[in-house]
């Protein structure tokens, strides 16, 4: 059986936990410097401020590191003392790569990366993974059950994906959010009452996907069937298109992101 220690519990590892309680995987034990009495009573789990207040860290097999990369350093000092041997570490550190972990806790460890995303908190998550070759079969069968409990999950061969994920699934929720957001705004300006605006926006957002979830056609197709010509779809489609405007601003935040996920990872 796997025992998990989770080091951070903010809006990542907060929705992780949510996803894995909500799929009956209870075997978690949390450190956060920022534990108060609202996680302690969401979570009903053993919580520690402090790696020091654990007096059974030989208990846990799997060590879960979901801190923010701007202080994995300060974070991870405290933990290169441990004895690692047959325990498993999973990091969903962004631009961390299996290197700086080796370089921390030794060569002979078993490291995981990962970037899963916050719709993990309902299940809906999409997470890959990259191990190295210290994995077990057994820790890798783990892995993809962890994260299999809370969306789709993909192992992929080369390392250097996970950037690439993380530009395009680990911050993607937030890029759908923030055309609400502006689709929203565009609303109010035409006249929408504010609180109407946000619902119609959102409720379009989520009968879409589902749509998109059930249809044997793609996004292109489904697109296509709406912006008849002539029709107000159209116009609509036409002017983001205008320049090559919606293409070039959508890369550009992708490419943004890919880039900070690289340079994260040389700090």
């Amino acid at each position: 059986m796997f025992k998990i220690l989770l080091v951070g519990s903010g809006h990542m590892g907060k929705s992780l936990l949510k996803g894995w309680l909500n799929s009956k995987i209870k075997n978690i034990s949390i450190i956060d410097p920022k534990v108060g009495k609202n996680k302690k009573k969401l979570f009903k789990l053993d919580l520690y401020d402090s790696l020091n207040k654990l007096k059974n860290i030989d208990s846990f097999n799997v060590i879960f590191f979901a801190v923010k990369p701007q202080i994995v350093d300060k974070v991870l000092k405290h933990y290169k003392t441990l004895n690692l041997k047959n325990k498993l570490i999973i990091s969903i550190i962004a631009g961390k790569d299996i290197k700086y972990f080796e370089k921390n806790f030794g060569s002979k460890t078993s490291i995981i990366r990962t970037m899963p995303n916050l719709p993990a908190s309902i299940s809906k998550g999409i997470t890959c993974l990259y191990g190295n070759q210290n994995v077990s079969l057994k820790q890798k069968k783990f892995a993809l059950k962890l994260f299999n409990s809370v969306g789709k999950t993909f192992w992929v061969k080369n390392e250097s994906f996970i950037n690439k994920f993380t530009a395009i699934s680990g911050s993607g929720p937030a890029y759908y959010y923030f055309f609400i957001e502006n689709l929203t705004s565009a609303a109010k300006k035409i006249g929408i009452d504010k609180k109407l605006a946000y619902e119609i926006s959102k409720e379009t957002a989520i009968g879409s996907i589902d749509l998109l979830r059930q249809s044997e056609d793609n996004a292109e197709t489904l697109r296509k069937n709406i912006a008849v010509k002539g029709g107000t779809t159209e116009a609509a489609i036409n002017s983001f298109r205008k320049n090559d405007n919606m293409k070039k601003i959508v890369f550009s935040g992708v490419n943004s992101a890919y880039k900070r996920a690289i340079k994260l990872g040389k700090k």
